[in-house]
């Protein structure tokens, strides 16, 4: 992806997702799924370091779910981060807009590929009335990326 850091940039809307907060039950299997690995891993290797590696390797697997996603539009791109990762990607490469349940993924790829997941940024919607909802994305994306508004259900374009 490419940097949108620059001084020209200005900052339209900012939001978190707490995804945890949606599903509580999930948030529990999750915490089930980390005790169980971490005992197989005990059991398969009766070690510490395997058994800690096992840990982080599904801690780190469920990082969207656990940790906040949030979510930046400015003049120049779309950015996504939680405290482990950061995505971004800007105005003049996205290509697509491939509409989701609860959000969307902006993509670079001109045509559909199972690389879109990877390569795009995936956005999740805010709860209704608050900055980042379907409707005030709506709003900016017809500001910055009209191009896109196309894809978007309910986009009225």
């Amino acid at each position: 992806m490419v940097n949108i850091a620059n001084a020209g940039e200005t900052e339209r809307i900012h939001w978190e997702v707490l995804l945890y907060k949606r599903s509580p039950n999930r948030l529990l299997l999750i915490l089930a799924s980390l005790a169980l690995g971490a005992c197989i891993a005990w059991i398969l290797f009766a070690a510490v370091l395997p058994t800690l590696a096992a840990l982080a390797l599904l801690s780190l697997s469920s990082a969207d779910y656990i940790l906040p996603l949030s979510y930046r539009i400015t003049s120049d791109g779309v950015s996504v981060s939680t405290l482990i990762s950061y995505k971004i990607l800007n105005w003049d490469r996205a290509r697509r807009l491939i509409p989701e349940k609860d959000g969307f993924t902006i993509t670079p790829l001109g045509i559909g590929s199972r690389l879109d997941s990877f390569r795009g940024v995936r956005i999740r919607y805010a709860p209704e009335g608050e900055i980042g909802d379907s409707d005030s994305l709506r709003r900016v994306l017809a500001e910055y990326a009209p191009h896109l508004l196309r894809d978007l259900p309910g986009s009225g374009v």
